[in-house]
């Protein structure tokens, strides 16, 4: 009511007056805050909120000059808010026939489709809450999808606004017809990133170039406009055509060169571009009957020129009718029973020929009933040899292999013919970018099969480190990466000597191999059981759980792909080690740094069942394996899991006990563990400490002035005191120590002054004083004055935990 009272009352020529005006002064320098900015963003909206009434949009039919401003305004992608509000007003705008022409002939589109290449995919797909209000790169990404909207409304793409036949048109030509179907049920963020990344689809060709020729036209259009008033593109774009496009081939709107090279591109209408394949080879026949009769590769060098163009394009049309095939099941299972045929064309001597036959083989290959029939036809050595007898055609070969490994037969046998030494030799030393990555793939999908994909992660470990391995099964691109650079962390050692060692090996394996195949294409690829690839970057490295320990104990930050499975084999380890030696404390160095750069890690431990076996260890093995399995219950004991685990395993105290009588080096360890143990109030815990006599022990160790640390002794005093608060038996541990004589020496003694700073005498880290204290007395330390601000000594009283 109050749009159409606006209208009645002329209001809407006063908008438009008042937006002439402050056009004008909109430029480059214009801030988002200034006055002209916001005057024009609130007409604008104005106006786009009046659309929605059919009598107001009659009457913009009639304001010209309001279109013109509207489509200039939407140029200042600085200013977000306003090209906002224009591009709804546009959309709405779309309500109307006339008005959809108008915006055509205003020069719209030019000025929207710039927008659609503000937008950063990246910002959506991160997962990040940003504001529009504050981030930048938010606003433009909404304002590309109000673009988006704005563009299937002016084309009646959606259903909900009259159909302009030219509009459509226009997005047809200027963002193919596979943007413009997609706009008739646009999904903003499909479309946007689509059109903001370097695609290569059988329905779309998009890259940098694309981007760069679209947005140059759009720029001499806009440009060319706002100097003369016209369109020097009388079409408005509707006759547009990309460079890139010029010389391709194209049925039924699928680019067939690109369908080729990316054949698991699932189609829309796939039978339909069958028949589109049909048609133009129906004259092509004979050819393709000539060249397959060509076995010996003769008569190829001397076809007529125009002969080998329509043969070309018969091979490009095939090909691609084999992929449109190969994803349509139904369509490809004709060629059951013929497989040995099609593997013999693989034998010729004719490249075109073998290459007509691979794309072939694409084709059944994605039928399982197709590989199926392959497994029963055992002619893998026929395919494998394409590999290096026809480079040209490897990456088919590799699609092909692809399809096949998805049958637990065909791996075994591809195992047996030797398809592990090829590939590794494609992974090690090809030049090409895309036959390393469809490799890894490959290398991929043998290592997911559930019953062959652990032979062949075994054999891959004996030419790869086992990072390499996993990093195969996760990231093909990572693998690489990885493989072609030199890496000296704890989980991989690899340096050029590595690579060109590695490199070397294998191709020397494969071609072995391959000549004997050759010869014989029945002929079986063995590795000898011995064999195993020796770096000598890693000689003499300790390796447990795929981690080298002196590495990872120089750098314990280093975050291992699998942390847990890490620990647990350091467990493992630690336990095989119950001799000592110089393995068993680097285990356990490495499994201490493991726990406390990750503390986190401790809460696993429990379920995994270490700890007892742990405390059996430290027990039965005192010495040397009792102090370093207790300087491993130190970081545990940081956790309550793993104490409440030391409480349900009965003889932790006691094992503690035996590692620290048995070793005078182990007492202080000992200590710190029950220090950090008993402060976690486990009543279960001092219950076992009191059935063991732990608590006499302890109180001889404060008795012993010559062995016993002062650092050991300030955690033996923390710990006796957590004790003796425990509720249950804190007052049986109290009454032991009532019974001491050393205890009342040491009870009132704070342990916040346990430091190494500390200089007065008789302090636990200080010189001795008299015997048994570990303080200098209760003095008085509290002055008469209140200390100075900036007073070291005040500060220090403030950081004291007793100082509340």
């Amino acid at each position: 009511l109050n749009a159409e009272e606006l209208r009645r009352d002329n209001g809407l020529e006063a908008l438009a007056a008042a937006l002439a005006r402050c056009v004008v002064n909109v430029g480059i320098l214009t801030k988002p805050q200034d006055m002209e900015t916001r005057v024009c963003t609130f007409i604008v909206r104005c106006f786009s909120e009046s659309a929605a009434f059919e009598s107001a949009r009659e009457k913009i039919q009639e304001m010209v000059p309001i279109i013109s401003d509207i489509c200039r305004l939407m140029q200042f992608s600085h200013l977000p808010d306003l090209v906002d509000a224009c591009i709804d007003a546009a959309s709405n705008f779309g309500q109307d026939y006339w008005l959809q022409t108008q915006l055509l002939q205003a020069g719209v589109l030019w000025s929207v489709l710039p927008h659609l290449f503000n937008y950063d995919y990246t910002l959506e797909e991160g997962g990040v809450e940003v504001s529009e209000a504050t981030n930048q790169e938010a606003m433009s990404n909404s304002v590309a999808k109000q673009a988006i909207y704005a563009l299937a409304r002016l084309g009646g793409f959606m259903g909900d606004t009259p159909e302009n036949p030219a509009v459509r048109q226009v997005v047809h030509s200027l963002l193919t017809p596979y943007i413009a179907t997609l706009m008739l049920e646009p999904d903003p963020k499909l479309i946007l990133k689509l059109l903001n990344s370097n695609v290569q689809t059988p329905y779309f060709l998009w890259d940098g170039s694309t981007r760069s020729e679209l947005l140059k036209y759009l720029e001499e259009q806009v440009e060319s406009r706002l100097r003369s008033g016209t369109s020097p593109d009388t079409s408005y774009g509707s006759d547009f055509v990309f460079s890139a496009h010029k010389e391709e081939l194209i049925l039924g709107n699928v680019f067939v060169r690109i369908y080729n090279e990316q054949p698991s591109f699932s189609l829309h209408q796939p039978r339909k571009f069958c028949v589109d394949l049909l048609s133009f080879l129906g004259d092509q026949a004979q050819y393709l009957h000539s060249l397959l009769s060509m076995s010996n590769g003769d008569t190829a060098t001397e076809m007529q020129p125009e002969h080998e163009v329509r043969m070309k394009h018969s091979h490009m049309s095939l090909e691609a009718l084999k992929h449109c095939m190969q994803h349509n099941p139904g369509n490809e299972n004709t060629c059951c029973g013929y497989f040995k045929l099609l593997f013999a064309l693989l034998k010729m001597k004719d490249e075109e020929i073998q290459h007509l036959a691979l794309e072939v083989l694409v084709l059944v290959t994605r039928n399982q009933d197709c590989v199926n029939s392959i497994a029963e036809a055992k002619v893998m050595g026929c395919l494998l040899v394409m590999l290096m007898l026809l480079p040209s055609s490897r990456s088919s070969v590799l699609q092909v292999l692809h399809a096949l490994v998805s049958n637990t037969t065909i791996i075994k046998e591809v195992l047996v013919k030797g398809s592990l030494i090829y590939l590794l030799h494609l992974f090690c030393n090809s030049s090409a970018p895309n036959i390393r990555e469809d490799t890894a793939l490959l290398f991929s999908k043998m290592l997911s099969d559930k019953l062959v994909g652990p032979k062949v992660r075994l054999v891959l470990l004996k030419f790869l480190p086992s990072l390499f391995v996993e990093a195969l099964s996760d990231s093909c691109e990572t693998a690489i990466h990885m493989f072609d650079n030199n890496h000296e962390n704890p989980e991989l050692v690899w340096s050029d000597e590595s690579r060109e060692k590695l490199c070397g090996t294998v191709q020397k394996m494969m071609t072995l191999h391959f000549k004997e195949q050759l010869k014989n294409q029945d002929v079986d690829w063995r590795l000898p059981t011995e064999f195993h690839v020796k770096y000598t970057d890693m000689a003499g490295e300790l390796v447990v759980g795929g981690v080298f320990l002196k590495h990872f104990i120089k750098q314990p930050s280093w975050g291992v792909r699998k942390p847990r499975d890490f620990m647990s084999a350091l467990f493992e380890a630690v336990l095989q080690y119950q001799n000592g030696g110089d393995n068993a404390e680097t285990i356990s160095c490495a499994l201490i740094a493991l726990l406390t750069s990750q503390p986190m890690l401790a809460e696993q431990v429990p379920p995994l069942g270490h700890i007892p076996k742990l405390m059996q260890l430290i027990a039965n093995k005192p010495g040397e394996c009792g102090r370093l399995g207790l300087q491993i219950l130190v970081p545990l004991a940081d956790n309550d899991s793993c104490v409440k685990t030391f409480c349900n395993t009965p003889t932790s105290i006691s094992s503690v006990m035996v590692a620290m009588r048995k070793g005078q080096d182990a007492v202080g360890v000992g200590a710190e563990v029950c220090h950090k143990a008993f402060t976690k109030n486990q009543p279960g815990l001092v219950a076992q400490a009191l059935q063991a006599d732990l608590v006499p022990y302890l109180l001889s160790l404060l008795e012993d002035v010559v062995h016993t640390p002062a650092s050991a002794k300030a955690q033996v005093v923390i710990a006796l005191k957590a004790m003796q608060m425990d509720v249950m038996n804190g007052g049986r541990v109290l009454e032991k120590l009532d019974n001491s004589s050393i205890w009342a020496s040491y009870k009132d003694q704070k342990h916040d002054l346990f430091l190494e700073t500390t200089r007065t005498a008789g302090y636990l880290t200080g010189p001795v004083g008299a015997a048994g204290y570990l303080t200098a007395g209760p003095a008085n330390l509290i002055p008469d004055t209140p200390p100075p601000l900036n007073s070291s000594v005040n500060e220090g009283r403030r950081n004291r935990p007793d100082a509340l």
